[in-house]
């Protein structure tokens, strides 16, 4: 599968988040690491069939200051630790997880860390 093709410049974010009511991974930031968006897909269908979950890939917009388009990876279910370590084995060594649900009731999550 693919793997990352450049040291990145800052490390991948891993989040969880609720979707529609849904539990959703969020991966974002592979773009630093080399990732395109077609290759972002590969990594998308590969966790599909790790996870035997949904995965797909998403426009997110960058900051305003970066007109470029980002691309983030989302998977259906809590998977942050998963998919932490299978971004290793594509040589992603800095990785950055945030806001895991820690199955504490329903806590009101604040956004920021």
């Amino acid at each position: 599968g693919p793997a990352a093709t450049k040291k990145g410049a800052g490390p991948v974010i891993i989040s969880e988040r609720r979707v529609r009511d849904k539990n959703v991974t969020f991966v974002d930031g592979l773009e630093l690491w080399g990732f395109t968006k077609e290759t972002q897909a590969e990594l998308a269908k590969e966790l599909r069939r790790k996870l035997s979950s949904s995965a797909s890939v998403h426009e997110r917009t960058g900051s305003e200051s970066s007109k470029k388009v980002l691309w983030s990876v989302q998977v259906q279910g809590k998977y942050t630790d998963q998919i932490s370590s299978f971004l290793k084995t594509r040589g992603i060594t800095q990785i950055k997880t945030q806001g895991k649900a820690k199955g504490k009731g329903k806590g009101k999550g604040s956004g920021k860390e």
